[in-house]
């Protein structure tokens, strides 16, 4: 491939660094901890039809994340083009590659709900009747994991970067509540209430069912239990569905209560005789085309 006066190798490492930060490790709100497969090329290095086809697939990786599609601001140039500095016709020119890195580095935290995939994370189940508070406690381990990249080269993804990379790339951990058959007056209220809350998402940025939630979320998450989202019942008010979360290193804890107070009656309440089940699950970026990044470990360590 032939190059313009105007592709220095400057100017391509501009580009692949970019994108570089966006796919790659990156670091704060930029990385999705995959594996690079353009590099940096030294000074007065002939940018070549490779290296182009290099740079080509890290950016159709992160736009297929983005949007779901290949990208089509851009043609990799082959054996016998001209790189321009800009040719809107062909799509091969640098201007073209610049913006479209641009574009990928603007929307680092968007994703096509396509390109993730939900998954079983834990869960707890309770058959005995309760009339006071229980809980389902459990952790999600992020333990890190490695990449190999185009140059040959290893990147060590650590616990705590696994977890902010999974979050970065649209991950989420999704918790759900259920009660069971029974018709009681509690057994009704408390189902009625697990079926307004639905799925409560933690994501990188909230934590929300749709509808209600709060601004807490991966990023702002404290190193003690704070309330990530919270519900009260209808005929039973005084009855809440509470999630709390913290986060230390590489791992999140999150304590889901359901929270039987005192019921209409002072002298006694009630008791929950139905079924009652918590579940969180994933949602993992899973495509193995664009970003693809491992689960981590959920771990219950106490039941309903």
């Amino acid at each position: 491939m032939a190059v313009g006066d105007t592709i220095t190798a400057a100017r391509y490492n501009i580009i692949r660094a970019r994108i570089a930060a966006v796919l790659g490790l990156g670091a704060g709100d930029e990385g999705y901890g995959q594996a690079v497969q353009s590099s940096t090329v030294s000074a007065g290095t002939n940018i070549t039809a490779t290296h182009m086809l290099a740079l080509y697939n890290d950016m159709v990786k992160c736009r297929i994340h983005q949007t779901g599609s290949t990208p089509t601001e851009i043609v990799v140039p082959v054996v016998g083009d001209t790189v321009e500095d800009s040719n809107a016709t062909s799509k091969k020119g640098y201007a073209q590659y610049e913006t479209l890195s641009n574009t990928c580095q603007a929307a680092r935290l968007n994703v096509d709900a396509g390109e993730l995939g939900l998954q079983s994370g834990t869960s707890s189940s309770r058959s005995s009747s309760w009339s006071d508070d229980i809980n389902h406690i459990f952790t999600v381990t992020f333990g890190g994991y490695s990449v190999t990249n185009g140059d040959g080269s290893t990147t060590v993804i650590s616990g705590e970067n696994h977890m902010r990379v999974f979050f970065n790339a649209g991950g989420s951990i999704n918790i759900s509540g259920t009660i069971g058959s029974g018709n009681t007056t509690i057994n009704n209220d408390w189902r009625n209430l697990m079926s307004a809350v639905g799925t409560v998402v933690f994501d990188r940025d909230n934590t929300s069912n749709g509808s209600e939630g709060t601004s807490t979320g991966f990023v702002n998450l404290p190193g003690s239990y704070t309330t990530i989202f919270n519900k009260n019942a209808s005929a039973y008010s005084a009855n809440d569905y509470l999630i709390e979360a913290y986060k230390s290193g590489a791992t999140l804890y999150f304590r889901v209560t359901f929270n039987e107070d005192k019921g209409p009656n002072p002298n006694f309440d009630e008791a929950v005789t139905a079924t009652t089940t918590s579940t969180a699950q994933l949602n993992r970026p899973n495509n193995t085309n664009s970003v693809n990044i491992p689960a981590p470990t959920f771990v219950t360590t106490d039941n309903l």
